[in-house]
């Protein structure tokens, strides 16, 4: 009977250390989840993205799971499932904490890079024996007259080999007859003004019949006085003597009481392959109109031949898309010129990463007004699933339009948008959402502080508003006008018509203040 009692007494003594060390194992599990969720819970505060409810009911959870955890300490079945249940609240914490760190980087990543750059491209001809700058010995070198930045290269290049003679030329045209003619043998200019040159009559195949032999990106500096030089805004320097063309001075945009609701938008699309802070034409250029009272949403294209006036040159006349060789902020001045209105801020998207962003979401769905074919992929009237690259094709595609391509195009894009928007904004994106936080990282830059990004999210997630979208497009008719990008020359543009644009006033007047 005594080794009977003994056995048990022991069993028993085992028992009480096997729960002992059950207890402590559970007490150090949840003293990592209370870290991990005050970590997490501090973080989220201090970016004020989250609604204040979320946080006080994830305050609560977390006290709920500590006073189980305590009160099951002595039942060793209980203990074990509350080890369980604190470990994947752990878990979830740290892995939200994670998250987190992933936005908040993102976000800072498209907040921060608002300096732009402009790449300027020595071409020559395509069967030309150049291939970089150390076979320019006794090469004749064109430019545009005037560029700083060109003169600058030009400079650098001379210390490494010896060049022939440096000609300066009124506009990208004439540089470019002067290539082909054989006048000189390599010119240099923004890289943005190859395909330009394509748009005239005589150079349709101007960018498939030269290659570039060597390229170099310059920091546009925000703070210094622009000045005309024919690829873009360039910054004197203290050693050089250049003189202002035109009035840098923004638009006087008449004094308007909007509601606290409202926000006013400008989504830039560059067709880029690189880096989205490099100065380029604006291909698309959207006005969206944003009223988070009533939850509305109108998109606004112009398209990008429009003839509208440079504010920040004195008023000269261009294609809207050239204004984007200049800055974006001579895009917006024109758009508030045109149209009265007051942007708030820009968000600019270079479609090199557009197919990593619709990838990374899973495909979007698009609706397309009417049936059309690029390369081997339909597109049909009616919702359309996509993926990266056809998404890519389908904003892209406007030869397939009949007379008014560009517009079709601009309608198409504004679908697109719609359909990210709709996927970025619902739970689906949860799934995948490092690889879209990568895209978004690298081709898309805004000038939206980080504090009103966060405060739409946490809007979005306090009211759960289910958006509705509105569309206009303002178009008008062909003409021929000579524009501040190439003197001399007569370039198509699209005259747009008053009445369409003041539709578009009176919309967005009516967005804003309701």
């Amino acid at each position: 009977m005594d080794a009977w009692r003994k056995a048990v007494e022991c069993m028993k003594d085992k028992s009480i250390g096997d729960n002992k060390i059950l207890n402590v194992i559970a007490l150090v599990i949840a003293a990592i989840m209370n870290i991990s969720a005050i970590i997490l819970g501090i973080k989220v505060a201090t970016m004020g993205v989250l609604p204040g409810q979320y946080l006080v009911g994830f305050a609560i959870i977390i006290l709920l799971v500590d006073l189980v955890v305590w009160f099951t300490l002595k039942k060793k079945a209980m203990t074990v499932v509350m080890m369980l249940i604190t470990a994947s609240v752990a878990a979830i914490t740290i892995y939200g904490f994670v998250a987190v760190l992933k936005v908040d980087s993102t976000i800072q990543k498209v907040t921060s890079g608002s300096n732009e750059y402009i790449r300027l491209s020595m071409v020559v001809r395509g069967d030309s024996p150049i291939d970089g700058l150390t076979s320019l010995y006794g090469a004749n070198v064109g430019y545009i007259d005037g560029d700083i930045h060109a003169l600058g290269i030009l400079e650098q290049a001379k210390q490494e080999v010896m060049l022939g003679e440096i000609i300066g030329y009124p506009e990208a045209v004439k540089l470019a007859e002067a290539l082909m003619n054989g006048s000189v043998d390599v010119i240099l200019l923004n890289n943005e003004y190859i395909e330009i040159v394509d748009e005239f009559e005589d150079f349709e195949e101007f960018s498939l019949s030269v290659k570039i032999v060597y390229s170099v990106e310059i920091e546009i500096d925000p703070n210094a006085n622009p000045v005309q030089v024919g690829v873009g805004l360039a910054e004197p320097t203290e050693d050089t003597d250049v003189t202002t063309i035109g009035d840098s001075s923004t638009v006087d945009i008449e004094s308007k009481e909007y509601t606290d609701d409202s926000i006013v938008i400008y989504i830039s699309g560059i067709d880029t392959w690189g880096s989205v802070s490099v100065r380029s034409r604006s291909d698309v250029n959207i006005l969206a109109v944003i009223n988070t009272k009533t939850g509305k949403m109108l998109m606004v294209n112009t398209p990008r031949d429009s003839y509208v006036s440079l504010v920040t040159k004195d008023g000269s006349m261009d294609k809207l898309t050239h204004a984007g060789l200049y800055g974006i902020e001579c895009s917006e001045t024109a758009l508030e010129n045109l149209y009265g209105v007051n942007i708030d801020y820009y968000v600019r998207l270079n479609f090199s990463g557009f197919e990593e962003i619709v990838d990374a979401l899973g495909g979007i769905d698009v609706y397309s007004e009417q049936n059309f074919r690029v390369d081997d992929t339909f597109f049909v009237v009616g919702m359309n699933h996509l993926e990266g690259e056809d998404a890519l094709r389908f904003a892209r595609e406007r030869y397939s339009f009949a007379g008014m391509g560009d517009v079709q195009r601009g309608r198409n894009q504004m679908e697109v948008i719609k359909a990210i928007i709709g996927k970025m904004t619902s739970f689906s994106m949860i799934s995948n959402y490092t690889e879209v936080l990568d895209a978004v990282g690298d081709s898309v830059m805004t000038d939206m502080p980080t504090e009103e990004i966060y405060n739409l999210v946490k809007f979005q997630l306090a009211t759960n508003t289910v958006w509705s979208f509105e569309t206009y497009t303002v178009i008008g008719s062909g003409g021929s006008e000579e524009t501040y990008s190439i003197p001399g020359v007569q370039s198509y543009v699209m005259l747009l018509d008053e009445e369409m644009i003041e539709e578009a006033r009176n919309k967005m007047e009516e967005v804003l203040n309701e």
